[in-house]
């Protein structure tokens, strides 16, 4: 079966709101899959909707505001694929939809879905376990989308849950990202710092946004739960609150993500059309996709570390001058990143590894501290 026989077609002119759009906007640049399918030669991100037998064709309400943007040279690097229809009778459903994001991946594009369900994510993380590949996943959600019975086991009912148990396991790390505490059961925040990862409060993004970026920078896979902006920005969405991510925060999270030359699948969930004011989140999500697609246009091809033309090496201490850290920062971007070793072998990771960091954490290491960040890395590798 070829690619293209995954995917539905759109009918531009019966399906998509794009009368009077001037000569500037995307719709005059973007290869849509239509009449033939679009030859992806030069595209980098690869947009796909996802339907059902009941769904509102929501991809399509988005569609209609992201076309209306300028910058037809952000345009000329994405394709639309059309729809994938997710067929809830099909028990392999979610195995068909992985493989084919696996294929997308290979080939150098970033598939980029719009789905209702954030249950999807588990189709994006099949898609590293056909490529062999250990994942870091960025997940953007108000609450952690984890159950555990009265013993405190995992109930294995939903996408996170399933990742969490699947053998053999080919996730290395996961950031929930804008979790509330208040929505948030304190036993599942104990599980999941027994596994070391990064659990990010939406006040701890307030008290410092800049610190959030190399977490976002390390992922492979973008998982955004829409319900994670207050509704007062977002209303049309399946789980509002009236607390949550600003608009403004959410596109810069879209574009840090795209800026990552590690991440290579991206969605946003859980968008509701019926519950849309005014198109409110339509045209938010419009947004998040172009600054994402900015970021993708703005990447950022780093040297060798070991190239001191590229990088500028830092050594430091901790205060019993046991631990050695190192630290690189690149003069193209000004980002950094930390040397971190490997206690025995592991697969995919032997000797040293490299992880995004801040110049935060490089600071703390020149005071004789060992940064949060290290620390975790190093337990994860042992």
């Amino acid at each position: 079966m070829s690619l293209s026989e995954n995917f539905i077609p759109i009918h531009v002119e019966d399906e998509l709101n794009v009368k009077n759009y001037s000569s500037d906007c995307w719709i005059n640049s973007v290869a849509i899959h239509e009449k033939l399918f679009p030859i992806l030669d030069g595209k980098k991100i690869a947009l796909i909707g996802i339907i059902s037998e009941d769904s509102n064709f929501e991809a399509n309400h988005i569609r209609s505001h992201l076309y209306s943007m300028t910058k037809l040279e952000y345009a000329s690097v994405f394709a639309d694929l059309g729809n994938f229809m997710f067929d809830h009778q099909d028990g392999k459903i979610q195995e068909k939809l992985g493989f084919t994001l696996s294929e997308l991946i290979t080939s150098g594009l970033i598939p980029l879905l719009i789905g209702n369900s954030q249950e999807l994510t588990y189709a994006q993380y099949l898609a590293y376990e056909y490529l062999e590949k250990y994942v870091n996943i960025i997940n953007v959600d108000s609450r952690i989308d984890l159950n555990l019975d009265d013993s405190g086991e995992l109930h294995e009912d939903n996408y996170l849950s399933k990742i969490l148990v699947k053998e053999p396991p080919f996730l290395f790390n996961l950031c929930q990202l804008a979790f509330q505490s208040h929505q948030t059961d304190n036993r599942i925040l104990k599980l999941l710092e027994n596994y070391h990862f990064d659990l990010i409060r939406l006040g701890k993004i307030r008290d410092s946004f800049d610190e959030i970026e190399p977490i976002v920078r390390s992922g492979d896979l973008l998982s955004f739960d829409i319900s994670a902006i207050r509704q007062a920005d977002s209303s049309g969405c399946n789980f509002p609150s009236p607390s949550g991510l600003f608009a403004e925060e959410a596109c810069r999270i879209a574009r840090i993500a795209g800026m990552s030359n590690n991440l290579s699948s991206a969605a946003i969930y859980e968008y509701n059309s019926q519950k849309d004011k005014r198109s409110q989140t339509a045209q938010l999500i419009a947004q998040m996709i172009w600054y994402f697609t900015d970021g993708v246009y703005h990447r950022i091809t780093e040297g060798k570390f070991n190239d001191s033309s590229t990088f500028v090496k830092y050594i430091s201490t901790d205060q019993s001058n046991i631990h050695e850290m190192v630290f690189y920062k690149s003069k193209k971007s000004n980002r950094w990143w930390m040397e971190v070793p490997v206690s025995h072998k592991k697969k995919n990771y032997i000797g040293k590894e490299l992880f995004p960091c801040s110049y935060k954490d490089y600071e703390l290491s020149t005071k004789g501290e060992i940064p949060e960040r290290w620390w975790k890395a190093l337990k994860k590798l042992s």
